[in-house]
């Protein structure tokens, strides 16, 4: 009987010819570990690559959107609108856009060094608010500034162009 038990129980015990493999627990060493650690390391690097090189994506294509954009009546005067409510609220400024430095043709150098024709390197949408400013705005003494606004790793990423009333 007792020789019965065992045959019974070495059945229960074999795993049908069709059973996953068994897996077998993965080394415990330090060297098994800092392996993990290097590629958890590369992993982030990994990301963090895909992340700026999507980032650069999108900026190319907003600078294509903003070359073909046109600034329109109703979107100057609602400018204006949330301009003159900043002044109600005591600011002396209001900024009408911020957009990649790529926009300007000099990647935005002249603003950065405060060159006095840095409107000449403003392209599209910028350029058109610069147009909009000097023609209606100017004249009834407002000012505009333009400086760089973002870096990302050290390098010029936005500029703001920025409707400015002084005493």
């Amino acid at each position: 009987m007792f020789a019965g038990m065992m045959k019974s129980e070495s059945r229960q015990t074999q795993a049908p010819p069709s059973a996953a493999p068994v897996v077998v627990a993965p080394a415990t060493t330090a060297e098994a570990f800092l392996t993990l650690v290097s590629a958890s390391k590369q992993a982030g690097r990994d990301e963090a690559v895909a992340a700026k090189d999507q980032a650069k994506l999108e900026q190319v294509s907003q600078v294509k959107a903003l070359l073909q954009e046109h600034v329109g009546t109703p979107v100057w005067t609602a400018l204006l609108e949330r301009a003159r409510a900043a002044a109600a609220l005591g600011e002396n400024s209001f900024e009408l856009i911020r957009f990649p430095c790529d926009l300007c043709s000099d990647g935005g150098r002249k603003i950065d060094v405060a060159e006095t024709d840095w409107p000449t390197t403003l392209r599209g949408e910028a350029a058109e608010f610069y147009t909009r400013w000097e023609r209606d705005l100017r004249p009834e003494k407002f000012g505009l500034s333009a400086q760089l606004v973002d870096y990302i790793d050290g390098i010029p990423s936005n500029v703001a162009l920025s409707l400015t009333w002084r005493e």
